[in-house]
């Protein structure tokens, strides 16, 4: 991924995107309506790339690369840009809600954490869309009977951890305690920890993730006596799996650093099988790291997001 992605115009994936819209009555760019998140396959790749772009920001701060990045976001984090982007809320919001959503309050969460200058511009710019945001967030979850649980954009425990993390660093009590409450009232119940056998395109691992929200909504002690009393070995069986040069199939080099993620930040619940967590986290970073740059179109603008991810987490940094 590059620092132009955050401008690179591309052939937009209509029918990935939107629903009900004619592309010549909707525009042959897709900044002609996102004039922020662009430059991807897909709106939330352009979200989470914009987080990359922050989070590398962030730990290097010296590179030449970085006063680029700023200067771009000088012109795009603007008030009117994103209002703009908002404005399509009615449109995106099927395809967006979780992931999309859950990646821009992670954007934000980010740029809070972010020791420059022009952060509070920045911050100031998305406040309208992340208070927008985390009300969405509370009716869709209120209103939701069970979660979603397969390993793509709709998985409800991968979204709840960015949420999380998000009310977390940005101290918003509130938004914390029904996050909170969402994991308890979707997750609470779970007894075991098996994974559905049908992966191919998927990029997350629900069962991961629930342990992964779990133990952060809950205190150290109570979230061991929890898991103890479940079946949560069948995590330690994931293998790693071995996607082909195609977009699905890269999707599941997503996967294995998702996993890679969340075993290194689960292996400090469980000391005696911490080694274990270790190496098999390890196992599945080494076998994605020869895609990270494919050359896939759709692929390349999303998958370093989760390869930082995964490198960030033998550090013990996880978002």
């Amino acid at each position: 991924m590059k620092a132009s992605t955050t401008d690179d115009l591309y052939p937009l994936l209509l029918n990935l995107v939107y629903k009900n819209i004619q592309k010549n009555s909707y525009g042959a760019t897709s900044s002609d309506k996102h004039p922020v998140f662009f430059g991807c396959c897909d709106w939330h790749s352009s979200v989470h790339s914009h987080w990359t772009l922050v989070r590398i920001s962030r730990l290097n701060p010296s590179l030449p690369l970085v006063k680029e990045i700023i200067e771009r976001f000088k012109v795009y984090f603007t008030s009117e840009n994103l209002e703009k982007e908002l404005s399509t809320y009615h449109y995106l919001a099927e395809q967006q809600s979780p992931y999309g959503y859950s990646w821009l309050l992670a954007l934000v969460a980010n740029i809070y954490k972010w020791d420059i200058e022009e952060s509070k511009d920045f911050l100031n710019a998305f406040s309208t869309f992340e208070s927008f945001l985390k009300k969405h967030f509370v009716s869709t979850f209120k209103a939701m009977e069970k979660p979603a649980r397969y390993g793509m954009h709709e998985n409800t425990a991968f979204a709840l951890i960015l949420l999380y993390h998000y009310g977390k660093t940005v101290g918003d009590e509130e938004f914390t305690k029904a996050i909170t409450d969402f994991a308890i009232k979707f997750f609470y119940k779970d007894e075991s920890f098996e994974e559905d056998d049908n992966i191919y395109g998927c990029y997350i691992t629900s069962s991961l993730c629930v342990l992964h929200i779990m133990s952060l909504i809950m205190e150290k002690e109570e979230f061991i006596e929890w898991v103890n009393k479940r079946n949560w070995k069948p995590v330690l069986a994931l293998t790693p799996v071995t996607g082909d040069l195609h977009s699905l199939g890269l999707n599941n080099s997503g996967l294995n650093f998702s996993r890679c993620w969340s075993l290194n930040h689960l292996a400090q619940f469980f000391p005696a099988d911490e080694s274990a967590f270790k190496q098999l986290a390890k196992k599945h970073y080494e076998a994605s790291l020869t895609y990270v740059a494919s050359g896939d179109w759709s692929t390349d603008c999303w998958l370093p997001t989760f390869a930082l991810m995964a490198e960030l987490s033998f550090h013990e940094v996880f978002l």
